[in-house]
């Protein structure tokens, strides 16, 4: 961590301090994350001596507490939107020991910061570790929350068809759980079964637990699938990473002009490419010089159109 902060404050040195805005509201996410479910832990064990002392026990806590029977061990992190890359929201519905750990947190919450944050779940990037029973071993499956969820159907159902799974989760994103009951029946760690076998997840599959299930490792990873990308998805990411290569561009060509303060267009277009570790076109770049112009990074000289002032 002190070596990642020190690179930061180097970067900052050289680039200035918008170009590391975003990574150092990243590090102190992190920092006061940490501070944030310490202080949560507390006000929770308060919470639960209270109950336990009104009620003389445990068997009548109240229903905020009944996660706690059931062996939940709940970690929240909460980050600052705009510091961290969006992510896609997925819609899921959670068992009702996950909705009690949410709304509690979510009081304390309200409670401690100010009212006009707004807390939203991410449950794409949340994880679970979960304590499976199996004939030949219990063992400790490292998931995503979606993968958990699905598993968890499976102690109460022997086997499920693909729209009952859907259903009882609530997933609209019908992608993201096809590929999900992929990595659970195809993938490397097999803890369910697919009815007909095959490499895709059709509407009339069947899934079903795996008895057979074995695995020398104590705790095991089950890693997503990566699907192939559709022609949509594929011109999706095309344009976002063009998006953020923009913020290195321009990144780039004020580095260039703070430091020359005058320069030419083509001596420019020489040093940026030489500066960027991807490839970039004239027409790209050209852009992106208009940009700065409009927004007063930069100004064409008036004596030659083809030279450029760098504006403090």
């Amino acid at each position: 961590m002190d070596a990642e902060k020190l690179m930061i404050s180097k970067l900052k040195a050289g680039c200035g301090g918008n170009f590391t805005a975003n990574i150092e509201g990243m590090f102190r996410d992190m920092d006061v994350a940490s501070e944030t479910m310490e202080l949560f832990q507390r006000h929770y064990n308060r919470v639960k001596r209270a109950s336990q002392q009104q009620d003389g026990s445990t068997d009548d806590a109240p229903a905020s507490m009944s996660s706690v029977a059931s062996g939940i061990d709940v970690q929240v992190t909460v980050l600052t939107q705009a510091h961290w890359p969006t992510q896609a929201m997925l819609e899921l519905n959670l068992p009702t020991e996950l909705v009690h750990w949410q709304t509690m947190f979510k009081d304390f919450y309200s409670k401690h910061y100010s009212s006009y944050r707004q807390l939203v779940w991410q449950h794409s990037m949340s994880t679970a570790m979960l304590r499976a029973n199996f004939p030949k071993g219990a063992k400790e499956l490292s998931v995503s929350l979606l993968q958990a969820l699905v598993l968890l159907l499976f102690n109460d159902a022997d086997e499920l068809s693909y729209e009952a799974i859907k259903e009882q989760l609530g997933v609209k994103n019908e992608r993201e759980l096809q590929r999900t009951l992929l990595s659970l029946s195809v993938g490397k760690v097999r803890v369910l079964t697919k009815i007909p076998k095959g490499p895709d997840v059709k509407l009339t599959d069947v899934f079903s637990y795996n008895s057979a299930f074995s695995n020398p490792l104590l705790r095991i990873k089950v890693n997503n699938i990566q699907l192939k990308e559709t022609h949509e998805e594929n011109a999706k990411t095309n344009a976002e990473v063009v998006q953020e290569r923009q913020h290195a561009i321009d990144a780039a060509i004020v580095r260039v002009m703070k430091m020359r303060k005058t320069l030419a267009h083509k001596l420019l277009v020489q040093e940026v490419i030489t500066q960027l570790r991807f490839q970039l076109t004239n027409a790209d770049l050209k852009r992106r010089i208009d940009n700065l112009i409009e927004r007063e990074f930069l100004e064409r000289s008036s004596a030659d159109s083809q030279v450029y002032n760098y504006l403090a």
